[in-house]
């Protein structure tokens, strides 16, 4: 009973923390604009759960101890990841944006980058192994809910497909190597090419 009663609230924490506010943001119950404040509130809202969970830093992947193990798969994934947002941009006719001209986009890139991370990957992750037994299901699920976060976003449903993919291959990489710094730092290079390639736009 104890068993059925953690699945329960852990579909309404799905429910309440994943789906519902996007789903706000989207119908334009909240302003688009009001996005950052949102992601802020969800990243407040994690770490209460995981310091109320007892989930520690390491279960979460912020780790040192495999940095050097996990540097070179990552840095090879990112550079797959850019090499296939230069390919889309080029296939969509995308040129470049004029990012220098716009500081707080950069400055923006890691830290956002980094929030995503430690809610999709680092608690999202965590969460959904404790309830799923397959790691395909797990890293479905966790990309699934990654796209949805990208539909408030006035973007084409084929870029949600691609968030959707990227999704599959940040949660696949994260659930191989679990190192949050470095999941972090591979969005942020990539967000940085999206956005100076209007790739998204």
């Amino acid at each position: 009973m104890k068993h059925v009663r953690r699945q329960i609230a852990f579909v309404l924490e799905l429910l309440t923390i994943f789906i519902a506010p996007v789903a706000i943001i989207y119908f334009g119950l909240i302003p688009f604009e009001s996005r950052l404040w949102v992601l802020g509130l969800y990243l407040a809202v994690i770490v209460y759960l995981a310091t109320r969970n007892h989930v520690t830093l390491r279960k979460l992947g912020m780790r040192t101890d495999n940095l050097r193990r996990c540097f070179m798969p990552y840095a090879i994934f990112t550079a797959l990841t850019v090499a296939g947002v230069i390919v889309v941009a080029t296939f969509l006719g995308k040129g470049t944006s004029g990012w220098n001209e716009n500081t707080h986009l950069l400055f923006l890139f890691l830290p956002l980058s980094f929030a995503q991370e430690f809610i999709y990957r680092g608690y999202l992750m965590y969460e959904l192994r404790q309830f799923l037994t397959s790691a395909l299901a797990v890293v479905i699920v966790n990309a699934v809910l990654f796209a949805w976060l990208h539909v408030v976003f006035p973007v084409s449903p084929f870029i949600i497909l691609l968030s959707f993919a990227a999704g599959i291959g940040y949660a696949a990489m994260y659930y191989k190597f679990p190192n949050l710094f470095l999941a972090a730092f591979s969005h942020g290079v990539l967000n940085f090419f999206v956005v100076i390639l209007y790739a998204f736009i």
